[in-house]
């Protein structure tokens, strides 16, 4: 580019040679003694964003960070002594953002060997090394991520039996680098003993599949065929003895006829999945084999609850019926010697007796729901709610009341159950619109976008809104029992009811003005 003695202007034109500077493609840089800028081109100009005048005259450090300075410094040096050289260099552009350039430098001196300055040839790279920069930062994350995944790459050429590794595969077979031979039986030697006749089978039937893939499409000179193979699992054993289990995932490739050439792939260490696996494996059957002993605890103790009820039943009921029927007789044959208080004492007992004896029928009735598997048939609800109220209504000494049943309610639910929720309902209305004037009583639905939701109405007595949570509880009254009698269980077997179907329940109520309650079958409302 310039004599290794002496630089000097050749002898043509001068206009020629500034043309041929200014439409140069690199940039051109001279420097004096002091490092003083005393020329650049356009070219150079441009690369740093500033017009050639504002450059001249101005300190070569001027356009470069602390750190490059100290490196141009070493190089003023190196140029006085002679040397010239090519090398990388960070600028500073106007803006502030780097310039990185290749630099091919040099002494200038004079016809009489006297040294001038410097002279550059300045190269613009800076999208070459923001390509490579990001290539550099691509590769980092790309390495992070199989590190993370816990994925291997590998190449094996199948002519010269050499592997390359990259990604995890280090890792994954417990070795470093330096004790990596790279040789293609490595593959197998780290293979579980008892899964390398199967890889072995699984490699020749990959190369046997491309070769026919490529006989089949008949390729020309040089092409090649590549046939990705299912993954596989296998196991790995390391040099400590420690197992790895991999999930094996590659490509064999073989030239136009049909020749193995290499093969790519991928390993991915599941070992942490399956371990999780055999533990989740092993906690379930656990989990079953104590469902299992539950089970047969719960089906021992609900025969037993069963054998109690029927106990409880028999006899408790005779003790019942004797206390009442004796009872009733005292008032037959001796109530006309009896005082009034007396005769009041024994109508008492009686009450409790028989009291007593619908609290063991709800109770045994609450007890046969909970052990009732439904069967699902449809219900047509408003033909069943029409029975139940003449039932109610035929027992109740002709009291009026008036009862409004939406047509063509229908449910899906056990015959068996679905009587006895509305039946319980129902007579809770009955009863506590007993002292209204005009009591009312409805039954319909409320259809909604997520489902149907069935209510009964009344116009009784209603509730304070603060005991809500109180009212399906068993043995839970929220009136007295001489106010409005009953045994506080009918709402809970209602609840046991809507439960069985996988519904839910729920009620609204004021003081005085009346209650509704509400209940679904087959879903719940969201919340």
């Amino acid at each position: 580019m310039y004599s290794e003695s002496a630089f000097e202007f050749p002898p043509i034109d001068a206009d020629l040679y500034r043309l041929i500077v200014e439409t140069a493609q690199e940039g051109i840089w001279t420097i004096d003694q002091q490092g003083l800028t005393t020329f650049v081109n356009s070219r150079m100009a441009a690369m740093l964003g500033y017009e050639r005048e504002e450059m001249l005259g101005k300190h070569l450090f001027y356009f470069m960070d602390e750190e490059q300075q100290a490196i141009a410094a070493n190089n003023m040096q190196r140029r006085r002594s002679g040397i010239r050289e090519q090398h990388d260099f960070q600028f500073q552009h106007k803006n502030g953002e780097p310039v990185y350039a290749l630099l091919e430098t040099g002494p200038l001196y004079t016809a009489g060997g006297e040294y001038i300055g410097a002279l550059a040839m300045v190269a613009d790279i800076t999208e070459r090394k923001k390509a490579h920069q990001a290539l550099v930062e691509q590769d980092a994350r790309l390495k992070q991520a199989m590190h993370i995944a816990k994925l291997g790459l590998w190449e094996w050429d199948v002519a010269t039996d050499r592997t390359t590794w990259a990604g995890d595969m280090f890792r994954i077979y417990g070795i470093s680098p330096q004790a990596f031979t790279g040789r293609g039986e490595d593959y197998l030697d780290f293979t579980h003993p008892d899964d390398r006749a199967l890889q072995r089978e699984n490699i020749r039937l990959a190369f046997d599949k491309a070769a026919a893939a490529s006989a089949k499409s008949a390729g020309e000179e040089g092409e090649e065929t590549r046939v990705s193979i299912d993954p596989k699992e296998f196991r790995i054993v390391r040099p400590d003895d420690s197992e790895c289990i991999v999930l094996g995932d590659a490509v064999a490739v073989v030239d136009h006829k049909g020749r193995p050439l290499r093969m790519i792939g991928t390993l991915l260490d599941i070992t942490d999945r399956r371990l999780a696996e055999r533990e989740l494996r092993r906690h379930r059957e656990d989990l079953e084999r104590i469902v299992a002993e539950r089970t047969n605890q719960l089906t021992r103790a609900n025969a037993e609850l069963e054998s109690f009820s029927y106990s409880v039943s028999h006899d408790l009921r005779a003790p019942l019926r004797s206390i009442d029927g004796f009872s009733a007789i005292i008032v037959e044959e001796c109530g006309d010697h009896l005082s009034a208080k007396a005769q009041d004492c024994i109508g008492r007992v009686r009450a409790a007796a028989q009291r007593m004896g619908r609290l063991i029928d709800e109770m045994l009735e609450l007890s046969r729901v909970a052990r009732i598997e439904p069967r699902m048939i449809a219900i047509d609800v408003s033909a069943l709610a029409k029975e139940i109220v003449e039932e109610i209504a035929s027992a109740s000494d002709g009291r009026q009341v008036e009862v409004a049943i939406q047509d063509e309610l229908a449910a899906h639910g056990d015959a068996q159950l679905l009587r006895r929720l509305p039946q319980n309902l129902l007579e809770n209305a009955w009863k506590y619109t007993s002292k209204k004037e005009h009591p009312r009583i409805w039954v319909g639905s409320e259809r909604y976008p997520w489902g149907e939701v069935f209510f009964v109405q009344d116009n009784g007595a209603g509730f304070d809104m603060a005991y809500a949570k109180q009212l399906f509880g068993l043995f839970q009254r929220l009136h007295a029992v001489d106010e409005f009698p009953g045994t506080g269980v009918g709402l809970a077997n209602a609840k046991r009811i809507v439960e069985k179907h996988h519904g839910a329940i729920w009620a609204k109520g004021e003081v005085g003005v009346g209650a509704t309650f509400y209940f679904t079958l087959g879903h719940t409302p969201p919340r």
